[in-house]
């Protein structure tokens, strides 16, 4: 009688080496990621672009608002600003190439930590690596956080993994420049024929921010903050339909509806994309007070 459904003895032994194998390797990542990550809440030693976990060295649920982004929202957004304007409690976690995975990542995160009215994500970087390969990585260095802390061995001999760190700065994230670089490009948010649309990633990410805003209370907004070189009426458009179809409040400073008062000649600090401190101040100012008048977030005097 054919015996072809049975699996021969040596089959079996080599498909439960391979299990054996791969449960192996499962506990070894596991135990090497329990050992590299830095597990402190206070401490910021060892963990990935530090600064932008500062929010955990703030008291706890002592923030009013998150700020999220890419450097555009790093070299935009000042919460000693909007402190001065309206008493709100804010942290800017935006960094340099900070993909839209990150930002996610970091602001699900962040609510471990603090309890924001609202979150603030720029939306500059859901255009640029939302590829499939990005979301593995990140997914990947999620579960198995030795993919992205494996540097930290070198913390660990020297016994300061846990110790140290960087200090809460008093720019709370932000990121200052008083350098200018007039841009002298003329209207960048005219027409184009540049197709601008959402990955699928894109809106997974986006999503996800939106999901875990509303388990934890919050409201969040997107915006785009004055960027010559990078945003154009094409983007805004696809932003600004996702919004109305989500039921997200957008605030793009590129448009006359979010005129922040931006003088390309002095308010920049490269030519465009990225603004000064004088810039920085004004969109700041707008978004301090448009929060308190619409968000009852921090209060403004009547004058």
């Amino acid at each position: 009688m054919a015996q072809g459904s049975k699996v021969p003895s040596h089959g079996r032994h080599r498909i439960l080496r391979g299990f054996a194998f791969a449960g192996l390797v499962v506990a070894v990542l596991a135990t090497l990621s329990a050992i590299t990550y830095p597990l402190l809440p206070t401490t910021t030693n060892g963990l990935y672009a530090p600064y932008i976990y500062g929010y955990r060295l703030m008291s706890e649920d002592s923030l009013d608002v998150f700020i999220i982004g890419d450097s555009s929202a790093q070299c935009t957004v000042a919460p000693q600003v909007m402190q001065s304007v309206s008493g709100i409690s804010s942290y800017n976690s935006s960094s340099p190439l900070q993909t839209a995975a990150v930002s996610a990542e970091v602001t699900t995160e962040m609510f471990s930590y603090q309890n924001p009215k609202v979150v603030i994500y720029d939306v500059n970087n859901i255009f640029r690596d939302t590829s499939a390969t990005t979301a593995v990585e990140t997914i990947a260095q999620q579960v198995v956080p030795v993919l992205r802390y494996h540097d930290n061995w070198k913390r660990i001999l020297a016994g300061t993994v846990e110790t140290g760190g960087n200090a809460l700065t008093s720019d709370l994230g932000f990121h200052p420049k008083t350098d200018v670089v007039p841009y002298t490009g003329g209207d960048y948010m005219s027409k184009t024929t540049s197709g601008a649309f959402l990955s699928f990633w894109a809106r997974v990410y986006l999503k996800w921010m939106q999901r875990v805003c509303a388990e934890h209370g919050a409201t969040l907004i997107l915006i785009s903050s004055p960027n010559a070189k990078e945003w154009n009426d094409a983007r805004h458009d696809v932003i600004a339909d996702y919004a109305q179809e989500n039921g997200l409040t957008y605030l793009d400073f590129n448009t006359a509806e979010c005129d922040a008062g931006i003088d390309w000649a002095s308010d920049t600090r490269d030519g465009g994309e990225h603004l000064n401190v004088a810039g920085a101040t004004k969109v700041s100012t707008w978004l301090a007070t448009w929060l308190a008048q619409n968000k009852g977030v921090g209060t403004v005097s009547a004058s």
